[in-house]
């Protein structure tokens, strides 16, 4: 009985060490391997060369020609890839290295939004006319409680927006100088916009930070926007 008590307590000793061993091993190295994931990024991110900066664009790589050129003439750089292309313009390269290749738009909010500053009216702010606009009638609730928080928005207007379903928003615009209410506020990842500017950008949710570069490829998500007294135009 003595000899089975000492096995049993031996074989419970073993078991016990080996669990400790392995479990300790794996705590220690897991976070090494992701630390050693993180460093490599940031190492990867840090070896890429300034290939190409302009007033709009910025290219980091290796090893390669890039150029910007307009879309309309990239017939006439054989040897040479389209990268990404944004309105007329190309960015191309001479045997690119695609997987350390990036591309950046150059935007500042700053100056969107100065673009197109106009001055806040402090007169007296009329109340949401619905008989301006009868489809608004349905969301009269949602409207009345919006213009309660004043003037956000070109100037003289109050601009409120509600869901209507999975990355989707709808909205109105209401001039308080008169409470006549207009649509044509529709955006997928939400806006911004400034009660002193009749710029917006629709889908701005795609910003990361305040910084000044913007992945290419995102930025063809903005929908910039300027209020011109009834309407939404494009912004050039």
């Amino acid at each position: 009985m003595k000899n089975r008590v000492v096995r049993v307590l031996v074989i419970t000793i073993i078991m016990s060490t080996l669990y400790i061993l392995f479990f300790l091993e794996d705590v220690v190295d897991t976070p090494k391997h992701e630390n050693k994931i993180q460093t490599d990024t940031i190492n990867l991110v840090a070896k890429l060369d300034t290939l190409l900066m302009t007033n709009d664009y910025l290219v980091l790589g290796k090893n390669t020609d890039v150029q910007l050129i307009k879309l309309s003439d990239s017939s006439n750089y054989k040897g040479f890839k389209i990268m990404e292309s944004f309105q007329n313009d190309a960015i191309i390269a001479n045997n690119p290295d695609v997987d350390n290749f990036e591309i950046y738009k150059k935007f500042s909010l700053n100056t969107f939004f100065e673009s197109n500053k106009v001055p806040v009216y402090n007169g007296k702010l009329a109340d949401p006319d619905f008989t301006s606009n009868e489809d608004a009638k349905m969301f009269r609730t949602r409207i009345t409680e919006g213009c309660e928080d004043g003037i956000n928005f070109a100037g003289y207007f109050t601009l409120i927006y509600w869901g209507c379903g999975t990355s989707c928003q709808y909205g109105v615009i209401v001039n308080r100088k008169t409470g006549e209410i207009f649509d044509g506020y529709q955006s997928s990842l939400g806006s911004e916009f400034k009660k002193d500017s009749e710029s917006i950008i629709m889908n701005s949710d795609i910003i990361e930070g305040d910084s000044q570069y913007i992945p290419l490829y995102q930025f063809k998500d903005f929908d910039l926007k300027v209020w011109k007294n009834t309407t939404f135009k494009d912004y050039n």
